[in-house]
Order: structure tokens, then sequence, then C-alpha cells
């Protein structure tokens, strides 16, 4: 599968660590939906994880999402990370 993305002006997106975090959990039982999301948030450099990397649970969710990718499954530690980030939302 081929993605193209073709833009005449120069866009970034800055994810939240809940948006990262949801994604991982939504597509937790789809294996294929999954690795698509995956590779496409490495994929893309208009994605700026720069500001995630202040975040503590971001080096384990950006493992999972690299499990993701590669269509192994996502490490335990990698989900309890995201289930943390879901419940600090909720705060």
């Amino acid at each position: 599968m081929e993605i193209r993305v073709i833009q005449k002006r120069r866009f970034e997106v800055r994810p939240d660590i809940r948006d990262i975090a949801s994604g991982l959990l939504r597509y937790a039982a789809d294996q294929d939906a999954r690795s698509v999301w995956a590779s496409l948030l490495l994929a893309a450099d208009w994605i700026a994880f720069e500001p995630l990397e202040r975040e503590p649970d971001w080096d384990c969710l950006l493992d999972g999402i690299w499990d993701a990718s590669f269509r192994l499954d996502v490490n335990e530690a990698a989900v309890q990370a995201a289930h943390r980030v879901q419940a600090d939302k909720v705060r």
C-alpha cells in the first residue's frame, strides 16, 4: 500500500499525547488498520513529535507505534501507557 500526499503549502500537525494513546487503543484489535495508522505516523514528515518527547509515557508509546507498524503485537507496556494517558485525560 502506498499513500501519497501532495501539498502546495507546508503545514505541520502536532498531535497531543492523548491523540496517540487513543489511536493505539482504537486500533488494538485490528492489526491491519493499526499497521496503516502507525506507518502513516512514522512516515509523515509533517507530523511533529518533538513536543511529545517531554511526556513521561512518550518513549513507551513510540515503541508501541513501531511494533504496530511492523504488524507485531503491541507490547503490554505500551498498552498500559496508553490506558494511563487516557485515564489522565478524564481527570
